[in-house]
């Protein structure tokens, strides 16, 4: 059977395993569907090798070999296939687009399904089939020029949008009590919709009362129910939300985004908005009495000057003559 076919038959199998009334193969449905995006991506790496060797590219080990007309060609080696990071590293050589955050995220999902999956949690499952649907459509249309209706056949499309309509609901719906409370920081109320849970990383999360003072704020996972406050996750929050700029920082140089509050000792005091999350504190800077630049941090006990180096140079010089 073609990868392609097989990619098609384990997509619908999940969907199969889903709708199935016995709770056993709900975690089946989430191999099955996982496993037929994996072999989608493979049929683009085929589609993409040469017409002498159709499975090159998608063969783990290359080996470089002299042909006749001393130039350069590659074979593959042993039956072992692409992993996802070789994936990754072939599709950005030939321009292949895939939003692998989203895949990463259903990863993540799938990987902590595996430790605490119970059949009283589908909303877990639904989660990533819902997920699934986003990347299988935009794959499916964008890079292998098919539609998925025709290519999976009408009644399991129709499932798969069905099953993404349902999760938009729970996250509208979980939203809509988090919209309810008082955020006191716009940069937090800006950021719920990426928290997760720390027990599933689910991010169907809704208030739970009834603590509603930030940041002790009562929180539920929609999807295992795991009870816990805002300020349980905050910093792993931060941490998320801010990880790309903290990464260019420690690789290229520059200024991280967060550090410790002087005031209350947690990692939540954001740079640019010179201000802690967590308790509200702000750095006090002192201002040039004359152009209103800052001239750094107050500090306690010490002097200030009232103008700025500049400021005062010009005012020497006015004197001077």
């Amino acid at each position: 059977m073609s990868i392609i076919n097989n990619a098609i038959l384990s997509i619908q199998v999940g969907v199969e395993d889903y709708l199935s009334k016995d709770g056993r193969r709900k975690y089946s449905a989430v191999r099955n569907i996982y496993a037929g995006l994996l072999l989608l991506y493979k049929e683009k790496l085929k589609q993409l090798s040469p017409k002498n060797d159709k499975e090159l590219l998608i063969k783990a080990r290359l080996k470089p070999i002299p042909n006749k007309g001393g130039e350069v060609d590659f074979i593959g080696l042993g039956k072992k296939t692409v992993d996802i990071r070789q994936i990754k590293d072939r599709f950005k050589d030939f321009g292949v687009t895939v939003d692998w955050k989203k895949f990463d995220r259903i990863k993540e999902l799938r990987n902590d399904l595996e430790h605490y999956y119970t059949e009283e949690a589908p909303e877990a499952v639904l989660e990533i089939l819902a997920k699934s649907c986003v990347l299988i459509q935009e794959f499916v249309s964008g890079e292998l020029s098919k539609e998925p209706k025709i290519l999976l056949g009408n009644e399991c499309w129709q499932s798969l949008l069905d099953i993404e309509e349902v999760y938009d609901s729970y996250k509208k719906e979980c939203m809509s009590t988090l919209d309810e409370l008082i955020w006191p920081y716009e940069v937090v109320r800006r950021s719920l919709t990426d928290l997760e849970c720390p027990n599933c990383s689910s991010e169907l999360i809704k208030f739970k009362g009834p603590e509603t003072e930030y940041p002790n704020i009562d929180l539920i996972c929609h999807s295992c129910e795991k009870l816990f406050q805002y300020q349980d996750i905050m910093i792993e929050h931060l941490n998320k939300i801010y990880f790309a700029d903290s990464y260019i920082a420690a690789t290229q140089g520059g200024e991280y985004p967060i550090e410790e509050c002087v005031q209350c000792g947690f990692d939540t005091f954001i740079i640019e908005d010179n201000l802690c999350v967590n308790c509200g504190y702000q750095h006090k800077y002192a201002k040039c009495v004359e152009c209103g630049s800052d001239m750094g941090l107050i500090a306690e006990g010490i002097m200030q000057p009232k103008i700025c180096d500049h400021c005062e140079y010009i005012e020497s010089m006015m004197y001077k003559d």
